[in-house]
């Protein structure tokens, strides 16, 4: 495999590099860029250093390697160097890619080093940032084109590994999440992105091969990656709609995982099937464990980190669609909105911020609404009333 040195002056030229600091002339300033190979794995950095003050100084550089698309895996790394008054400087440093796509980017940061309460040096202040593309064009970067099939429908745009089942579906998938794109916006009323990128692996070991993540399913940005094969299939809409929600703000976890798993149930898909209770609603397996005392008190349901083995998953994603739930359809669809435009304004999961936003929004505590979900609940469990949430 053949890899191409680049020098920042020729990346600039093909407009590849953006630089940053606006200042006229910089305390430190970095010049003559030399990238190495880059290639995944480790890479040789080298460049030239200067300090225009007349003052000693401790300089920072910061490299880091994002393998861009919907690769994960980015790696920061940070060298010190002490510049005398006027010096300049040849310096050497590394960068690695765990993984490259056509759009890798390394973000190469130089700035003034500021002494941490542990006695190391960090980055301060910034006086040049340069973004500089290392896949386009790059025969280390996979691709693309040659892994996957693509189809492209609206603004979505699908990717399926070649000869995987998702592959052979993919006219369907695209078609099925781009209805699913619109009763979910038609619901929530936030507008859509201009692109949606949605990535299907036949299973979890060639996803997390590929992308570092490990997991059926996650979505990030405007970017959703599933496992999709004959036997194991996520519903259309849970991702979704956590793609579409970004206009709330970031809610705490338990709304808006609640909010994609009651959206689920409501657009007609199995929302349980991999949460422990195929073909029951989410308001069923609510009742079930309030009676059995399994349940989450709210104050601490609205504290965790959905779908950590912490949080119970088989009882913590159903428990809060069914709150959520309860919020659009007893309270309203403007009380929904309220209280979500309310929670996304701080992104702190912290009990007395969430108390705020739900008291501001829906006029009642945290203790009032669990007292009011529970009730309205209670009509539809088999017990005549739900007793006190366990822990």
């Amino acid at each position: 495999m053949q890899f191409v040195r680049h020098s920042l002056t020729l990346l600039s030229i093909l407009g590849l590099a953006t630089a940053s600091s606006g200042q006229e002339t910089s305390v430190v300033a970095i010049s003559s860029i030399n990238l190495g190979e880059m290639r995944v794995g480790e890479n040789a950095f080298n460049a030239t250093l200067t300090n225009n003050s007349d003052q000693p100084v401790v300089a920072v550089l910061d490299l880091r390697a994002t393998p861009g698309m919907w690769f994960t895996g980015n790696q920061q790394h940070q060298t010190v160097f002490e510049l005398d008054a006027g010096e300049v400087r040849s310096i050497e440093s590394t960068y690695t890619f765990a993984r490259m796509s056509p759009e890798a980017v390394l973000r190469v940061r130089v700035g003034l080093g500021t002494q941490t309460g542990a006695g190391n040096v960090s980055l301060g202040e910034v006086f040049e940032e340069h973004r500089i593309q290392v896949g386009q064009d790059n025969s280390a970067a996979l691709d693309i084109e040659a892994a996957f099939e693509i189809e492209r429908l609206g603004l979505l745009q699908v990717y399926a590994l070649r000869d995987s089942y998702a592959s052979r579906r993919i006219g369907f998938l695209a078609r099925e999440r781009m209805e699913a794109v619109e009763q979910i916006d038609r619901f929530l009323g936030l507008g859509q992105p201009d692109s949606i990128r949605l990535v299907f692996y036949p299973d979890e070991n060639t996803k997390k091969a590929l992308t570092g993540h490990q997991g059926m399913g996650w979505a990030f940005g405007t970017m959703i990656v599933e496992v999709y094969n004959e036997s194991l299939q996520l519903d259309p809409y849970h991702e979704v709609a956590h793609i579409l929600s970004v206009g709330f703000g970031t809610v705490p976890s338990a709304f808006d995982e609640g909010l994609a798993t009651y959206l689920s149930e409501r657009l007609g898909a199995d929302a349980l099937r991999h949460l422990g209770s195929p073909g029951e609603s989410v308001d069923v397996v609510s009742c079930r464990a309030l009676f059995n005392g399994t349940a989450f008190g709210v104050e601490n349901l609205v504290t965790l980190d959905i779908g950590t083995s912490e949080s119970r998953p088989s009882v913590s994603y159903p428990q809060s669609a069914s709150l959520v739930k309860f919020v659009v359809e007893s309270l309203g669809q403007d009380s929904f909105r309220d209280l979500f435009f309310s929670l996304g304004r701080d992104s702190s999961s912290s009990v007395g911020l969430i108390e705020a936003a739900v008291q501001e929004a829906l006029g009642h505590s945290l203790v009032e609404l669990e007292d009011a979900w529970k009730s309205a609940l209670a009509s539809t469990c088999d017990q005549p009333s739900v007793v006190s949430p366990g822990p």
